[in-house]
């Protein structure tokens, strides 16, 4: 699917699971460049292992 956003800046909140988590593989797959949040530090590292190559920030922080 191309959606015309490689090399966009995206910003997405819950990024650990759930939708953020699908919307996030999904704009790494489309070349966005990635800023997650998240209140799950463990899965979002596991999430920051797959998108790695489009990752620009990763914060995680017990809620």
């Amino acid at each position: 699917m191309d959606l015309r956003l490689q090399g966009k800046t995206v910003l997405i909140t819950g990024a650990s699971q759930g939708i953020g988590r699908e919307m996030a593989l999904l704009l790494a797959e489309e070349g966005c460049n990635l800023i997650l949040v998240s209140r799950d530090a463990r899965r979002l590292n596991g999430l920051a292992d797959t998108c790695a190559g489009a990752l620009l920030s990763l914060r995680g922080r017990p809620a």
